[in-house]
């Protein structure tokens, strides 16, 4: 014991402080996972969030879309004027597109007017035919 203690080291001195260092190491590196846990956290809330936020703002359009084609299949079947004619009503994200036959211009004109119309519509595409 007196070589130990005139060197300056007790028995067990330097297992101790490798102990402390490896300990040390170990807090270290727990806090580097934690801290990337965290960031892959973050991002992964992130990425959900913005998938909900797409998500619902589909599910906006095509509700909007669908009482678009609602309404203006409505105004159409109510105008005496081309009410008798199967026209087919689509809405993409407000623009609306007319297909089927009619008589003549007027007609034509007319579904065009009754369905650019309706709250929403951005844009009416003609698709309609003259019927021979």
């Amino acid at each position: 014991m007196a070589l130990a203690s005139v060197a300056g080291c007790a028995p067990g001195t330097e297992s101790r402080e490798s102990a402390e260092r490896s300990l040390e190491y170990a807090e270290r590196s727990v806090e580097a996972a934690g801290q990337a846990i965290r960031e892959q956290t973050r991002e992964a809330t992130e990425s959900v969030d913005r998938n909900i936020d797409q998500t619902g703002r589909n599910l906006q359009r095509t509700a909007g879309d669908t009482a678009i084609v609602t309404k203006v299949k409505g105004i159409l079947a109510a105008d005496p004027l081309v009410q008798s004619f199967a026209i087919d009503v689509q809405s993409n994200e407000g623009v609306v597109i007319l297909r089927g036959e009619v008589k003549n211009d007027a007609q034509r004109r007319r579904a065009l007017e009754d369905a650019q119309s309706v709250k929403g519509v951005v844009q009416v595409v003609d698709q309609l035919t003259l019927k021979s």
